[in-house]
């Protein structure tokens, strides 16, 4: 069964490289995965729902391979810049997926909750005597934070530059490092 997810995840990756999402249709998936349609339906309602598994399962598989948290005195985390990179290159994929209108939204809640984990670790390290309760406060204000940061970052249809890139992760982490500080 994971053969055949994989099968039509590489599928949908090939086809995005083309043509916008909305044009790719369960026919294109099928045809380039080489299954047949109910096959299809055996692992997802739609092409959106293909979609947003794919763009999970890539996101979470660049994040996983970072190390388990960054330190706040350790500078701006290479996966930080590693994710804004990825993101960049499929700017009109990402934009959707993080908008707040998002016909992702499954996905958007997932990496918020993601982003919420990993912020709540570096608040633990931060401040171990900190009630769970507001760890768990800091790290959704945070994530829904940098969530809204990233959603307006990718409203321009325009590829940034590895300078941009760079300012625009510099940015996000100090507001990161700053809200972290004061807790």
């Amino acid at each position: 069964m994971s053969r055949t997810r994989e099968l039509l995840r590489d599928a949908v990756r090939r086809l995005l490289r083309e043509r916008e999402p909305g044009a790719v249709s369960i026919t294109d998936i099928t045809t380039a995965a080489k299954i047949s349609r109910p096959t299809f339906y055996l692992h997802y309602s739609s092409p959106d729902d293909l979609i947003a598994d794919t763009v999970r399962e890539d996101l979470y598989a660049l994040l996983g391979a970072a190390p388990p948290s960054a330190r706040l005195d350790d500078g701006l985390p290479p996966v930080m810049l590693a994710l804004l990179n990825e993101v960049n290159r499929l700017r009109w994929l990402y934009g959707r997926l993080v908008g707040q209108a998002s016909t992702f939204g499954r996905s958007r809640g997932e990496f918020v909750g993601y982003l919420a984990e990993r912020f709540e670790e570096l608040i633990s390290a931060r401040a171990p005597d900190l009630s769970e309760e507001r760890r768990g406060d800091a790290a959704r204000f945070l994530a829904g934070g940098t969530m809204s940061l990233l959603s307006a970052w990718l409203s321009s249809p325009d590829v940034a530059d590895s300078a941009e890139i760079a300012a625009f992760a510099e940015r996000v982490w100090q507001l990161i490092r700053a809200v972290v500080a004061t807790l």
